[in-house]
């Protein structure tokens, strides 16, 4: 209740209320803010039916002055109209606890429910405006209709709140409230509690509060805000901007172009078509974008991420994450962790990161780099761009003219790489370490580099530069050209000796060079091949 103190500032007597005051009787009309409990107090002790004070509604932010007429609804039936004069109506409901207010005329008016227990209340209204109710303690049933926006504040319990056709401010307060916006641009408020808060039609702005609530944002550009606590967030059609808070939500934004921020906890995201941005937040997330060019950041944890269709942009941030894209050109990057890739068609580019990742890249001209670790590289029909990285990788080219890179081409990050080409003019490197690189068909250039590698050329006209090291190279039917390198190199022919037209070779076991030819035709060059070994005689 308010207490008399301080110097009079108003003609009458005079009401402390929280750093302002309230003038009680008399001139000297005073502005300041007001909570429902503190209104609740002031009314209790202080106004009547027929007490001649005032509390003037001035906006939809709760804010009163005083001077004017205060009138208290005493109600017996449940259904009394207001005064038109009256602009603050302070409503005693009855035995039933169920009353209808009308009001007739007017123009920024509040209502004030002083009662504690479960109240039910009608508002309609003809008038454009702004309606104020508030309500006490209690499981309160709050419902406005007709022209004017409503301002509606309730307190302790789990109170059910129905908003208007026009621009409604629904406060829940503490308890596990409903509130429902209704049509119009609607900021609902859930405050303490496990709360549902709809929004409907309009442009409208939804805040969950503390405990896990449940959000229906409806149609329009919408702004969610989740809160603390695991809450379930659903908005329809529109471009929405929507945060999950902390803890573990499940968001579902619908279509349009929208943006939504998971926050911490492992939540479950899932956007329709349009360009989406999303930011999964920390957490093992799981997130889905339908259609549309959308930009995905998972961040940190154990992701699941699936782009769908569209020219999308994944990040999976750190954590071993798991990213799919569909059939467009995507932009991927898996981040820290040992994450797995897939792409379901399209010209890509794709990063895997740091650790080892396993990456498929799919149909299309795709540029991958593995990054750190030891990586699992597939490709499929497409002219790719594959570099390995640091770590001992596997890359599987599939068709195509390809350019792959064991390892990076500068640099001394190498590993002993496991590289395999199919059909097409390749050009392969293999970098530093012990490499195995198997061609496929195709005019293939290969370049083992340094280490001791093993080189298998396809079935057609190969060139191949074992590099440093202790190269083996299995030669196959091309007229292929080899160049040993430094170390003792070995060549293994698919012919026996006695296939060799010796009348025509011109190989020189000395210096490891010259040609080789044999009885079906085939030649090959050697410079700097120090062994040759044929297959055994049939």
């Amino acid at each position: 209740m308010p207490h008399w103190a301080g110097p009079s500032r108003c003609a009458g007597a005079e009401a402390r209320v929280f750093d302002h005051w309230l003038c009680l009787a008399g001139s000297g009309a005073m502005t300041y803010p007001l909570t429902r409990p503190e209104v609740h107090d002031i009314v209790s002790p202080n106004f009547g039916p027929a007490t001649e004070d005032v509390l003037k509604y001035l906006d939809d932010q709760g804010v009163f002055a005083g001077d004017g007429l205060a009138y208290t609804q005493q109600s017996t039936d449940g259904s009394e109209p207001i005064d038109p004069a009256a602009e603050l109506y302070i409503v005693n409901p009855g035995p039933d606890g169920i009353d209808t207010v009308f009001m007739p005329s007017g123009d920024n008016e509040a209502i004030i429910v002083n009662s504690d227990g479960g109240n039910m209340i009608f508002v309609e209204s003809s008038t454009d405006g702004t309606i104020g109710v508030f309500t006490a303690d209690g499981d309160d049933t709050v419902l406005l209709s007709g022209a004017d926006a409503g301002y509606i504040e309730t307190n302790g319990g789990d109170d059910i709140v129905m908003g208007g056709a026009q621009n409604d401010t629904i406060l829940g307060g503490a308890g596990d409230d409903q509130l429902v916006g209704g049509a119009g641009d609607d900021q609902l408020f859930g405050g303490d509690g496990r709360d549902y808060l709809q929004g409907d039609a309009g442009n409208d702005s939804l805040y969950g509060g503390a405990g896990a609530d449940t959000i229906v944002a409806g149609s329009g550009d919408n702004y969610v805000d989740g809160g603390d606590s695991a809450d379930s967030i659903t908005a329809g059609s529109g471009n929405d901007t929507i945060y999950g808070g902390g803890s573990a939500d499940t968001i579902v934004a619908g279509d349009g172009d929208n943006y939504v921020d998971g926050g911490d906890g492992g939540d479950g995201i899932v956007t329709g078509s349009g360009a989406d941005t999303i930011y999964g937040g920390d957490g093992a997330d799981t997130i889905y974008s339908n259609g549309g060019n959308d930009t995905v950041y998972g961040g940190s944890g154990a992701d699941v991420i699936n782009a769908g269709e569209g020219a999308n942009f994944v990040d999976g941030g750190d954590g071993a994450d798991g990213i799919a894209t569909g059939s467009d050109n995507d932009t991927i990057y898996g981040g820290g962790g040992s994450d797995t890739i897939y792409s379901y068609g399209g010209d890509d580019t794709i990063y895997g990161g740091a650790s080892g990742d396993v990456i498929n890249a799919g149909e299309g001209s795709n540029s991958v780099d593995g990054g750190a670790g030891n990586d699992a590289i597939g490709a499929g029909s497409g002219n790719d761009t594959i570099y390995g990285g640091g770590g001992a990788d596997t890359i599987d080219a599939g068709t195509g003219n390809n350019l792959i890179y064991g390892d990076y081409s500068t640099g001394s990050d190498g590993g002993d790489d496991l590289i395999g080409a199919g059909a097409g003019n390749d050009t392969i490197f293999g970098g530093i370490g012990n490499d195995t690189i198997y061609a496929g068909d195709g005019l293939n250039k290969i370049s083992g580099g340094a280490g001791n590698d093993v080189i298998v050329t396809g079935a057609d006209a190969d060139t191949v530069t074992g590099g440093d090291g202790n190269d083996t190279i299995v030669g196959s039917a091309g007229d292929d050209v080899i160049f040993g390198g430094d170390g003792t190199d070995t060549y293994y022919s698919t012919h026996a000796f006695s296939e060799v037209d010796l009348a025509n070779s011109t190989y020189n076991a000395a210096t490891g060079s010259g040609t080789i030819s044999f009885s079906d035709g085939q030649t090959i060059q050697l410079f700097g091949v120090e062994d040759i070994q044929f297959k055994s005689e049939p």
